[in-house]
């Protein structure tokens, strides 16, 4: 049997060494594409800008009517007598009517007109 010397050596010849040069390019541009198409951010279109602009103007517009019911006084059913009052207000009657039932056990506090806790038990 006869060898060659390139085989008796171990050396690459150049022609492997091409190849796997080019393997390593190639493989190394792959990955640069992945990560070029993974990670930039997508360009936005003037339909897209238009239409998360008005979806911020519709949610602006929810908020500021949601935060007008919870800050001010109006009627929910007029009928009934039955009216909407402010959070921060509605939680300092809480608080009062709270305060004076742990003060009076048994005894339960409202609101009156002249804004003087008024219990259901006796007068304050």
């Amino acid at each position: 049997m006869r060898m060659s010397d390139n085989s008796t050596s171990g050396a690459p010849s150049d022609r492997q060494v091409a190849v796997a040069a080019g393997l390593a390019v190639g493989l190394f541009l792959i990955f640069v594409a992945v990560l070029l198409l993974w990670y930039v951010p997508e360009q936005t279109h003037a339909v897209d800008r238009a239409y998360r602009e008005a979806r911020k103007a519709g949610l602006d517009a929810v908020r500021s009517s949601q935060r007008e019911l919870v800050t001010s006084y109006g009627w929910v059913d007029r009928e009934k007598g039955i009216v909407r009052i402010p959070v921060d207000r509605a939680m300092g009657l809480v608080v009062r009517e709270l305060t004076a039932t742990e003060e009076n056990p048994g005894v339960s506090a409202t609101q009156s007109d002249g804004g003087e806790i008024a219990t259901a038990g006796g007068s304050e």
